[in-house]
Order: structure tokens, then sequence, then C-alpha cells
């Protein structure tokens, strides 16, 4: 493992920059063996490792005339030499049929008389989907559909291909159990999801106003989430292999993950019961999930 990782920063990296990221990868692995030799859950560094790291980062932005913002994750080494991973997929041109607004009403109170029209929540019956996109080491694009509710992600679906097709088996799929339940699905205006006919499947439509990422914020932070927490620490190798990923991340996002916006709970799962704490790994060691097993 060590040695496929040292292939991959070769393989990517200026021979300019080898030196630097190496000896700041070894001077990072004497401080986690210190670490683990004294039992300590806190990282502990010197004065003299202070002044070290000081020293190199300092000579790095001489040699490069800039420091970098932040660490380099293998996703961010690997799309220097292809475009960035992520963002909506570009829109089918064509006319664009949405209700004229009177001149009171603002988007976010139209989008409130939908939730809540006649009285009545439609929380539990609304949902929203959208793309996100990542790429593979032999530079292939595969798009990521996603349905989720509120924070929960409830169905997810990969292609190479997002045709009208592929959203109508992933759409039929997520309707299979759901066939005599009225289900509000909220999107963009991205080509596939603006002209799919979603009447044939007994699907509401909402069909949001462009330039509006603010009314399908859940389905927007969870692409910022897949990407800064899981994506951005792979670089896949295949379909299948972001499939496998996908997986692992939904299962952790659903279950496992804290979410501030809900005081830290769990989409979905019990909360924490007392107990001794038991932890195992999460997204192949990426993270430990630390939890409280039944006495």
């Amino acid at each position: 493992m060590r040695f496929f990782l040292t292939f991959i920063m070769l393989f990517f990296s200026k021979r300019s920059t080898v030196f630097f990221k190496f000896a700041l990868l070894v001077k990072e692995n004497q401080i986690l063996k210190a670490q683990i030799r004294q039992h300590s859950r806190r990282i502990h560094v010197s004065p003299a490792d202070r002044h070290f790291f000081t020293l190199l980062l300092s000579l790095y932005q001489r040699h490069e005339n800039s420091l970098p913002s932040s660490p380099p994750t293998p996703s961010s080494i690997h799309g220097k030499s292809f475009a960035s991973t992520g963002g909506p997929i570009p829109i089918v041109q064509g006319q664009v049929d949405l209700p004229a607004p009177l001149p009171s009403e603002t988007s976010s109170s139209r989008s409130r008389k939908t939730i809540h029209s006649g009285g009545t929540s439609h929380m539990a019956s609304l949902f929203c989907c959208d793309f996100f996109c990542v790429d593979t080491i032999f530079h292939k694009r595969i798009f990521v559909f996603f349905i989720m509710q509120t924070r929960m992600i409830v169905h997810f679906g990969i292609t190479a291909h997002p045709s009208m097709a592929f959203i109508r088996n992933q759409l039929s799929a997520f309707m299979f159990d759901r066939i005599d339940t009225q289900v509000l699905l909220s999107h963009d205006n991205s080509g596939e999801l603006a002209w799919f006919d979603y009447r044939s499947l007994s699907i509401t439509q909402v069909k949001l106003p462009p330039y509006s990422p603010n009314l399908n914020a859940f389905a927007q932070r969870f692409v910022r989430s897949a990407e800064s927490e899981c994506f951005n620490f792979f670089i896949p190798f295949s379909l299948r292999h972001i499939r496998s990923i996908m997986k692992a991340y939904v299962s952790y996002y659903n279950h496992r993950r804290p979410h501030q916006g809900i005081s830290n709970a769990f989409p979905c799962g019990a909360p924490p019961t007392p107990g001794p704490v038991r932890k195992k790994p999460v997204l192949f060691g990426l993270y430990t999930d630390f939890f409280t097993a039944a006495a």
C-alpha cells in the first residue's frame, strides 16, 4: 500500500516538489508514531517540529512562489491534469416554462406555499434529486445521481452516460415501493432532469427557478460533503470502484455521521445508548466511528 501511494505521488507530482512533500510525510509519520507510543489521544507537536514545518514551508513558498492554502489531496493532485470534479450538468438549451411570480411574491414565499399548501404539511412526500461528477484515474467522468428526503439519502445511481433512459430506471426503482403515495420531486434545470416526463411515473415535479441553489440547499450541501469528506481522498479506478465508495459513504452519512443542522443527530438510526464505547473503521479506514454497544 505504501509503495502504491508513493508511486501515485511520484506520477502526479512535479519532480521539483517531491522533496518537500516527502519531507513533510516523514515528519508527520514521526509525530504520529510518537503519539501511538505514548498512547495519547492528542497529537503533540514540539517547538522543534513547529520550527521544522515553518522552515520547510518557507522554502517551498520561495521555490514555488506561492504557498498552498490547504494540504494537497489525491483528488486535487489528480485534478490538475483534468477538469475539477463536481458541478452541475450543462443545461440543455430550450424554453423553460416558469410561472410568472406576482410582484409581491418571492421564490421563498412560493416554496413555503408549495410545502404548506392548504394548511397541510407535505414534508413527508417532498424529495429532491441532483447529479454530481467524479473523475477516474483514467480521466473518465462518472455521474452520480441521488435522491434525498431532507438530509437522508434514499436512493442513488451511477452511470457514465446520464441519459433519459438512466433517469427512468432510477426513478422507477425509487417509486417501486411508493406507488400509492404522493411524491413531490424538486430538481434544477439540468437537461436530463428538466425534460423528463415525471407524470408517467406518478411523480409531481417541482421545477426550481434557474440559478437558485438556495432552493435546493440540502442537495447542494450533500454534494459538498461527498466531495470534501469522501472523494477528495480517493482516486477511483472505475465505475464499480465509485459505486463501492458511494455505498460506504451513504451508509455512514445516513446512520453514523452527526449533522450539525439537527443538533448532531443522525438522519436515520437510533440515538446513542449507554454502554461500553466501541469503534470501527469507516470508508476503508478513512474515518473511525465511535459508538456505544448495548451492555
